[in-house]
């Protein structure tokens, strides 16, 4: 007897179906086993869940130039998973978002989980309109960078006075970050 073929969807049913014996360690430890493309999982994962915290969707996977929408707002989330090793102070940086067009903010998010230098997760938050400025203080191969002291800066300004001044009244907190977005 002649078997047909059918067509068999690909959707979360059937990948939930085909690793159900496969649990969430097992998950997580493939993720970090994948180096840099466990990252790119991470921050995908981490659009998700900040979509969930801000009350709003992830559109991540049909939207190139944002990942999430809250309130009318287009918001584009990166996130940092680790800090610069070797760096005198924890270099942190923003690459690939000059290309992105359309969003209101550009959001870097640092969870705490990450650092061991935070009491919470850091959100630092620019505007479009921010754009111009955020190219002016980049590096030349398209990176915003900064370092971890900037989240628990003591006032004195040693280098990068002007960036400095100018990014630290753009660290929130998830709460501050909710207010600030009217969320």
């Amino acid at each position: 007897m002649k078997h047909l073929s059918k067509e068999v969807e690909y959707n979360t049913d059937t990948l939930s179906e085909h690793f159900n014996e496969v649990n969430k360690a097992e998950i997580l430890s493939s993720i970090y086993s994948l180096g840099k493309e466990g990252k790119n999982v991470i921050n995908t994962l981490n659009q998700i869940k900040i979509a969930k915290e801000l009350g709003g969707d992830f559109v991540g996977d049909i939207e190139d130039n944002w990942d999430i929408e809250a309130k009318g707002l287009k918001l584009e989330l990166k996130s940092q998973v680790n800090i610069a090793l070797g760096t005198y102070a924890g270099q942190i940086n923003m690459g690939q978002w000059q290309q992105k067009e359309g969003w209101d903010y550009i959001i870097h998010y640092l969870p705490k989980s990450f650092s061991n230098f935070l009491e919470e997760d850091k959100f630092v938050v620019f505007s479009w309109e921010d754009r111009d400025r955020m190219i002016e203080y980049s590096t030349a191969d398209g990176k915003l960078t900064w370092t971890m002291s900037l989240y628990n800066h003591s006032g004195s300004f040693r280098r990068n006075g002007d960036k400095v001044k100018w990014m630290l009244n753009k660290i929130h907190n998830l709460e501050s970050l909710r207010n600030f977005l009217k969320l």
